[in-house]
């Protein structure tokens, strides 16, 4: 037997007292002094904080039509740190594998998948975002697929829940509903203005998850649950949307326009029925569209509105006294100067002797400067305010313009001013502004606000209805039936052809406008806006629908062109809402 020296024992013993030492040693570095820490490390990298979203709420009209709504959809990414060989090294036949297999549920070509997993991979990073919007169909087959990075304690594939807004109805009411952008954040229309309602609170989860990804239920975890969004209920009727649009594209094809706008309105409520706008988009592809068509014309367009400002010039007068539906008007010489400026009727028209509803039948320029002179600056200018003009009307819709009047504290106030305000120029409007008081003046005197949200609700309860608004009286309901006879007088004797509808009375006002230059001035003259105001049924105003055509090219009168469009929206009103007919055609 072979005696092993005692020399080489002890050292043996020592290397190994070192050895069990240092491993003593690390013990308990780890376990006592580092304890805790490493403790918190774990926890942290199994720990995860991810986001639950809410909701977003159903956009539906009047009737119950859904006209905007979410879908569940997934955003799939790819984690690249856990794409590696035996080796541990990422590769291309990594990326050419794995971008095989995605390429059918994804309907992407193969070499698009792998040239962005090599750029992400080469740009030094570690998670690649391949694709949003990702149907159930889609998630449930790449959930299906067996790839080697799904196979080990590891992932590379992630679904993260990104629901996505759908508008069924392409850009039917685009510019009413506006859009929910990638981040489902409201932008433009009900969508922006109601973004805090309809929008709801995403909450979070804070929880430990497992390899492969799952929430490990007895582990640590927190969690603030979504509030989904509130459903809206808008005061649109999608039948009279429908109408409201198709009249307006019909009208900008016959005349070669290049855009316009229609509203319907509820005179005693100021519910609007319609609104319509050209050019539009479609909010399910917003991201292909100029962001131009995004805003609405119908709340931020300005325009001088023409001659359908007589119909509130006619009123201040009538309200503040300065005249009675009596009083007589002579337009000899057929001009009127003032600061060195002519004003002519339209064609230089001179009617010697008229009555105060002939003036609004001839539509006579000279005729409301001399109501608006009689009138008064202190008296004229106030009624305008009065109506609305020169202020936002308050809709419920973002960026509403509140127009441009030059009021006579302003130190560049002429006398024309007062004259050519009287007849709807260098003066500016919107439509909504416009059809809001003109509303005022034949539903009895009552200026309304108006609104397009009519109801908001969540699990079916409702949580608010938003009640029409009196903004303040006017005119008085005595002046409101003179100035709606007038008007009816105007259809009955003048424009019935254009206007007329069999069976009811109607009252109607035109306007055919210039359009400011950008350097000052006016366009060429053939450049128009026409436009018209249509009310019925006249002998119990309900409706009030305005027609705007931007730069008709083969008729720039407004009743001509805006008069036809007018007369069917009318028409189908009264058959939708079962109004029957009053009288016998005239």
């Amino acid at each position: 037997m072979v005696e092993i020296p005692r020399r080489r024992v002890y050292l043996i013993l020592v290397v190994f007292v070192v050895f069990m030492g240092s491993i003593g040693t690390r013990l308990v570095s780890f376990q006592v002094l580092r304890g805790a820490a490493l403790g918190q490390e774990a926890l942290d990298e199994r720990l995860g904080d991810r986001a639950v979203p809410a909701r977003r709420g159903t956009i539906t009209d009047r009737a119950g039509l859904v006209l905007a709504s979410t879908i569940p959809m997934d955003r799939l990414e790819i984690d690249l740190s856990h794409m590696t060989d035996a080796e541990g090294e990422m590769t291309d036949a990594q990326d050419g594998g794995l971008a095989l297999a995605l390429a059918g549920p994804l309907g992407m070509d193969p070499n698009v998948i792998a040239a962005r997993l090599r750029d992400t991979r080469e740009a030094g990073g570690k998670w690649l975002s391949l694709k949003r919007r990702l149907s159930p169909a889609q998630s449930e087959q790449v959930r299906a697929l067996k790839l080697p990075c799904m196979e080990k304690q590891s992932r590379c594939l992630y679904l993260t829940p990104e629901p996505q807004r759908v508008y069924p109805n392409g850009d039917f009411a685009a510019q009413i509903l506006g859009f929910a952008n990638w981040d489902l954040d409201g932008n433009y229309g009900v969508e922006q203005q109601y973004n805090g309602e309809i929008g709801g609170d995403p909450g979070r989860v804070r929880a430990e998850y497992d390899v492969a990804g799952n929430v490990i239920a007895i582990g640590q975890h927190e969690l603030k649950p979504a509030i989904d969004g509130l459903d809206a209920t808008l005061t649109i009727d999608a039948s009279v949307q429908r109408l409201a649009e198709r009249q307006l594209d019909q009208v900008i094809r016959d005349q070669s326009a290049t855009g316009g706008s229609v509203i319907v309105m509820d005179v005693q409520t100021g519910a609007i029925l319609a609104m319509a706008n050209r050019p539009s988009f479609d909010p399910n592809g917003f991201s292909g569209f100029d962001p131009a068509t995004f805003s609405n014309p119908a709340v931020n367009a300005l325009y001088e509105p023409g001659s359908t400002m007589k119909v509130l010039t006619m009123a201040a007068g009538l309200e503040t006294g300065a005249i009675t539906p009596k009083s007589i008007f002579r337009d000899a010489p057929g001009y009127l100067v003032i600061d060195r400026y002519t004003i002519k009727n339209l064609y230089g028209a001179s009617y010697g002797q008229e009555t105060m509803t002939e003036i609004l039948q001839h539509s006579s320029n000279l005729g409301s400067a001399w109501i608006a002179r009689e009138t008064g600056v202190d008296n004229f200018y106030p009624k305008l305010r009065d109506f609305g003009i020169g202020t936002p009307t308050g809709i419920d819709l973002p960026g509403e313009e509140a127009g441009i009047v030059n009021w006579p504290s302003n130190p560049d106030w002429r006398p024309i001013n007062l004259s050519t305000n009287a007849y709807g120029q260098g003066i500016t409007v919107t439509p909504i502004q416009m059809l809001t008081a003109v509303a005022a003046v034949v539903n009895g005197g009552q200026l309304m606000r108006p609104y397009v949200v009519k109801e908001l609700r969540q699990g079916g309860q409702t949580v608010r209805t938003i009640e029409p608004q009196v903004v303040r009286q006017v005119v008085s309901p005595q002046v409101s039936k003179q100035v709606v006879g007038m008007m009816t007088d105007v259809v009955d004797n003048v424009s019935y052809q254009y206007v007329g509808v069999p069976g009811y009375a109607i009252g109607s006002k035109s306007g055919t406008a210039q359009i400011p230059a950008v350097g000052g001035g006016y366009e060429p003259d053939d450049h128009t806006i026409g436009s018209l105001i249509g009310v019925g049924p006249a002998d119990n105003p309900r409706f009030a629908v305005l027609v705007k055509i931007d730069r008709p090219k083969k008729d720039p009168l407004g009743g001509h062109i805006a008069g036809p469009p007018t007369r069917d929206i009318l028409l189908d009103l009264f058959t939708l809402y079962g109004i029957p007919p009053t009288r016998k055609q005239p």
